[in-house]
């Protein structure tokens, strides 16, 4: 399994593990298994073994959360299109009433004082 487009960056990150240069990296990045992307975090940091440094991983799967983050976005871009449109609506139904309304109104003013 490998990290797509953040390969050399993960080796190279490695690399500045062993030699001292990083305490510790975190990267994001999606790997297909078997035709199904998948979201992940890597995280390494130097661990001391009985023969010099080693390097810790731990690969975290996010996916769900991706999906379910984009979902919510999705969501309340949705809803801000929504809230416009009703407010352009509103915004010329009330002209469209009012004008004739204001008519009516005019006339009924006319017909009270004869």
């Amino acid at each position: 399994m490998r990290l797509m487009d953040q390969n050399d960056e993960i080796a190279t990150h490695t690399a500045k593990l062993f030699a001292q240069e990083l305490e510790s990296f975190e990267k994001n990045g999606t790997v297909t298994v078997d035709g199904h992307t998948m979201h992940l975090t890597v995280s390494a940091s130097p661990c001391p073994v009985r023969r010099g440094t080693g390097i810790l991983f731990a690969i975290e799967n996010f996916t769900k959360q991706y999906y379910y983050q984009k979902a919510l976005k999705d969501a309340i871009g949705q809803a801000e299109r929504a809230n416009k449109a009703k407010t352009k609506f509103l915004g010329h139904m009330t002209h469209e009433l009012r004008t004739p309304l204001s008519g009516v109104i005019g006339i009924v003013d006319l017909i009270m004082d004869t």
